[in-house]
């Protein structure tokens, strides 16, 4: 009882302050992703992006894929069907250890070791 009247107050603090943010113009703040929405050049680094479709901000994570993409800056999105929220720490799962495959190589195509 005590953990869910915890969760309540932080869901209510945190509405609080996104109101009182946008009665002072400040808005913005709370949906970081605004400010790479409204860039109009890329200077950002390369990106992986990994959400898992059953993900409650799943749909940030596609915000954000079609953000870079119009930045045309360097991005790799994978979507992974069934899958929550920080999937990818149970590795004993299929779709985890295929989102850490896929991470590895994106890092690999940013990255690439090799001999010098």
């Amino acid at each position: 009882m005590r953990r869910w009247l915890d969760m309540l107050a932080s869901r209510q603090l945190a509405r609080r302050i996104v109101l009182d943010a946008g009665m002072h113009g400040l808005a913005h703040l709370a949906d970081p992703l605004c400010v790479v929405e409204a860039m109009a050049a890329a200077p950002v680094p390369p990106m992986f992006i990994a959400a898992g479709l059953d993900d409650p901000v799943a749909a940030d994570s596609q915000r954000l894929d079609a953000a870079l993409q119009r930045l045309h800056s360097p991005c790799a999105a994978h979507y992974y069907a069934g899958e929550t929220h920080a999937f990818h720490v149970m590795f004993w799962r299929a779709q985890a250890l295929l989102c850490w495959r896929d991470s590895f190589e994106f890092l690999q195509k940013q990255l690439p070791v090799g001999p010098s």
